[in-house]
């Protein structure tokens, strides 16, 4: 399966070239659905992020990468297109069966790259509402260090939690967003210090 051969070849080039460090893999349950949120500086995230499991994650991307020569290797690769500039009925439907059938669905909430990061995050409202409303786990998966050749990359997975406060209530697009920005940005970040705390122990 071209998934498992990309992610075997990723494991490898980032063995050897970025002593490349997963922090709390355990976390990541063998089965059941779960969403996987992350943050997302390049390109190769996504293969890092599959690398911390041997499940088989269903990455949302965004639709532009479905595009030309590109776009036949990244459906190979399970992803689930998605239009960034408004309501994607498809994608949901798409991702809400991945959860339906008791998979992964890995989103980057921020809907995009972010290499510089100046400010506070602004996550997308979907992942909270696709958190709540099929009542599936969230685990948060913060990536750092240096993408160059020989720099060092660590990815740190947070234990699995639910935003169950929330279920079966209705809730607004501001609400969403709201919990989106707060509570999932906030178990990501968080991660960031547990990277420091590690170094200092080795």
């Amino acid at each position: 399966m071209l998934y498992k051969f990309s992610r075997i070849c990723v494991a490898i080039y980032v063995a050897l070239f970025h002593r490349f460090k997963i922090i709390g893999k355990e976390h990541i349950p063998i089965n059941g659905r779960v969403i996987i949120c992350a943050n997302h500086q390049h390109l190769i995230d996504p293969m890092l992020v599959a690398i911390c499991t041997r499940r088989i994650i269903c990455f949302m991307a965004k639709k532009e990468l479905f595009e030309g020569a590109f776009g036949f290797l990244i459906k190979r690769l399970k992803a689930i297109p998605v239009n960034r500039d408004g309501n994607d009925s498809y994608s949901l439907k798409l991702a809400l069966s991945v959860l339906k059938k008791d998979g992964v669905l890995g989103i980057f909430p921020e809907g995009t790259r972010i290499v510089n990061r100046t400010n506070a995050p602004k996550f997308k409202s979907g992942v909270a509402m696709l958190a709540i409303k099929t009542k599936t786990p969230i685990i948060p998966i913060y990536i750092e260090g240096s993408y160059k050749p020989f720099g060092k990359l660590t990815a740190v997975v947070g234990e699995a939690y639910e935003l169950s406060e929330y279920y079966d209530r209705k809730l607004s697009s501001e609400e969403y967003a709201e919990i989106s920005n707060h509570r999932i940005a906030r178990s990501i970040l968080d991660l960031n210090v547990r990277i420091g705390q590690n170094i200092e122990r080795v």
